[in-house]
């Protein structure tokens, strides 16, 4: 907690924290007009090489940047300040300067709540700095971690590049430029611990899902594989059936033609039995004709004789356009397309993370969503009587 009520570059709890307006990092108010007062003490050519150093308070994190940080834009009217900690730029009035930046009152309150909280349980950074340097060591422990580096300051800032954490003297000497990005020690760590938690989910998630893959039953695959030959041994029963009715209703409609054509043979032979009777019996009377001699009596008889001649050749005439005999012509079935239909016939897989009550069971009739014996039926009703 205290950790992120520091300033980053005095490394003391906030005092009148201000907020930089680019990247909202908080600093002591008096820690930024003193940096911004180093920083123009180095760049003015009249500054002396005497000039005073940055304050005890400081921690050495005021080193100047290759930027210049405060010093006056060209045209005079803004002062550039560079983040000491992520060296964003930030444009500050030239006439009010470090005053005219946001006070972080909630920020303010919180420090002042802290202070109040735990006056005497934490040793506070102004009486440690205070103390000679073999006790220092023992009391920034407690306050949770020393600088390896410089062991008299404290843990309280990491560099996400380098992967390594350090001081604000180490922020200055080692993790300057836009390639490193320094953020507080707490922050980091919640952050890295929020993915981490977050990624350790999926990842159980994932070995969870996995281990139910592997310990898929192999009866369950073998109960599967029986539903599908149940599946196939269904589909063709179907359409034996199919076959077996549409071959019945061909071969009654055959009787049916057979029976017809036989009534129609019987009724014209009759016909034409009829009209050789009468051509007979004509035929007859003109051969007795034949030796008669008598003029009157051949007259009598070879009047009426050539009438009713004359009289059944019109009707044998005009009968002769509907007296065909009845032909018997040969028929065939064409069956091609429904063979090559079933010469095409394929197993298609589906996906096996289908719900279980959509795998047919061999209790249930399964259900196809484009049956292949419907198409058959179709087909079947289709075919035709073709005559060569």
């Amino acid at each position: 907690m205290e950790a992120s009520l520091t300033c980053a570059v005095c490394l003391s709890l906030f005092e009148d924290p201000v907020t930089l307006p680019v990247c909202s990092h908080n600093f002591c108010r008096h820690c930024v007009v003193e940096y911004l007062s180093q920083a123009a003490s180095v760049v003015l050519p009249s500054s002396s090489s005497s000039a005073s150093r940055p304050s005890s308070r400081s921690r050495d994190s005021l080193q100047q940047s290759p930027r210049a940080p405060g010093r006056p834009s060209r045209d005079g009217g803004s002062i550039i300040l560079s983040c000491p900690l992520c060296r964003k730029l930030c444009s500050l009035p030239s006439d009010r300067g470090a005053s005219a930046l946001p006070v972080n009152t909630t920020l303010a309150e919180v420090v002042k709540l802290f202070r109040a909280a735990s006056p005497a349980t934490k040793p506070s950074l102004e009486a440690i700095a205070e103390v000679d340097s073999s006790a220092l060591v023992p009391q920034l422990a407690a306050l949770g971690g020393i600088c390896k580096k410089h062991p008299g300051r404290l843990l309280q800032l990491y560099c996400r590049m380098c992967r390594s954490g350090g001081c604000g003297q180490c922020v200055s000497e080692d993790h300057r430029g836009v390639f490193h990005s320094v953020n507080l020690i707490d922050t980091v760590y919640q952050e890295e611990k929020l993915a981490f938690f977050s990624n350790l989910k999926k990842i159980r998630e994932l070995q969870l899902k996995m281990m139910n893959e592997i310990s898929v039953s192999p009866k369950d695959e073998k109960a599967l594989m029986q539903n599908e030959e149940e599946l196939i041994k269904t589909e063709f029963e179907k359409l034996y059936n199919a076959l077996e009715t549409r071959k019945k209703e061909l071969l009654k409609n055959l009787e049916s033609q057979k029976k017809r054509k036989e009534k129609e043979h019987l009724i014209w032979k009759n016909m034409k039995e009829a009209h050789r009777k009468t051509i007979e019996n004509i035929l007859i009377d003109c051969e007795n004709l034949l030796d008669e001699c008598d003029p009157q009596h051949f007259l009598e008889v070879a009047c009426n004789l050539n009438q009713r001649m004359k009289t059944q050749l019109e009707l044998m005439q005009m009968a002769s356009g509907h007296e065909d005999q009845p032909e018997c012509k040969q028929i065939q079935l064409d069956i091609k397309s429904i063979v090559k239909d079933i010469s095409a016939l394929t197993i298609t897989e589906v996906s096996l993370d289908i719900p279980k009550a959509d795998i047919p069971s061999g209790n249930s009739e399964p259900s196809t969503s484009a049956s292949p014996e419907n198409k058959w039926e179709d087909k079947i009703e289709q075919d035709k009587f073709h005559i060569h």
